[in-house]
């Protein structure tokens, strides 16, 4: 499978059509899963549903400290020795950080915004969802794209698939519960598979000794990335958080399924244009071509109006 995925690489225009025919797959799948919660399940289990969705959007860019953005630039220019040296590095980090989702998670049990039901299966999912989001994130800054845009399909097209098929055919009684773990077991997955996709990046490498000063000082650097994310998705999701307490859970449910109707345009424009085009631009930027930098720019631009275009019509 991944040597054929390999040679379809090697063929930049069937790379991009494939490539966002996956990745709107995905796109396309979270959307009829939203129809059928909404058809299937009451608006206030729509609603805890939409509480986690948000708890692990949230707990994605808190335990990941958006490093990404720090070394996405060095990954995208250096050699494959020194790649395997900064996602050493920069698992070594979070491995730190996943010791304190249980805990965190724990207190949001408290305040009552997640379920006790739901407390380990979100534990593990949030891990695995950073995981294989730092694997895919990645793939496309080594300029693999359609490698991520595989895991993508993977990881948020199979298991709603799956899902559906086992709910219609009554073989799993359809509860939040079974839901999280159906997603949970696929996000696992996708991490097991990105990780034998970029096995060659994970070898030769000390991965015992933790250096934390050079934690703390890759940290420091993406501290700009960690506010600004940390701030956007909060303002994503924060609304969630603020109508279960005032109001309750069937309100939140309302609200999640509307607003994740509306979401459907980002991902469009993000799976179709920042994906292929971000890395370039990196790229270019890093060995100071300004004037290929400009014209990545230029179609970054109009790419985006074109298929925000075509997703609202």
């Amino acid at each position: 499978m991944t040597g054929i995925l390999a040679k379809l690489a090697d063929f930049e225009p069937l790379n991009k059509v494939f490539s966002v025919f996956l990745r709107l797959s995905a796109a396309v799948a979270k959307f009829f899963l939203f129809l059928y919660l909404a058809v299937k399940l009451s608006p206030a289990e729509v609603g805890q549903f939409g509480l986690v969705v948000a708890i692990i959007s949230i707990g994605i860019i808190f335990i990941g400290g958006e490093l990404h953005y720090v070394n996405s630039r060095e990954i995208a220019a250096s050699k494959i020795t020194d790649i395997r040296i900064i996602i050493a590095d920069q698992l070594k980090t979070h491995l730190v950080f996943y010791i304190l989702v249980p805990p965190l998670l724990y207190v949001l049990t408290l305040v009552g915004f997640l379920d006790d039901q739901y407390f380990y299966i979100v534990v593990g999912l949030l891990i695995f969802e950073h995981i294989s989001q730092e694997i895919i994130r990645f793939l496309q800054f080594t300029f693999q794209p359609i490698l991520g845009s595989f895991l993508i399909f993977f990881r948020n097209v199979s298991w709603i698939i799956c899902l559906l098929v086992f709910s219609e055919l009554a073989l799993m009684e359809l509860t939040i519960a079974n839901l999280l773990l159906v997603w949970m077991t696929f996000s696992f997955f996708t991490v097991l598979l990105g990780l034998f996709l970029i096995r060659n990046y994970l070898v030769n490498v000390d991965y015992k000794n933790f250096n934390f000063s050079k934690m703390k000082n890759n940290l420091l650097r993406a501290l700009p990335f960690f506010v600004t994310a940390l701030f956007f998705v909060l303002s994503q999701n924060v609304d969630r958080f603020t109508l279960k307490s005032i109001i309750d859970s069937e309100s939140v449910g309302v609200f999640f399924f509307l607003a994740s109707l509306a979401s459907v345009l980002l991902l469009v424009v993000t799976y179709a244009v920042n994906v292929f085009l971000a890395p370039h631009a990196i790229n270019a930027f890093r060995n100071n071509s300004y004037g290929a930098y400009g014209e990545i720019k230029k179609t970054f631009m109009w790419q985006t109006l074109i298929f925000a275009l075509a997703a609202i019509l």
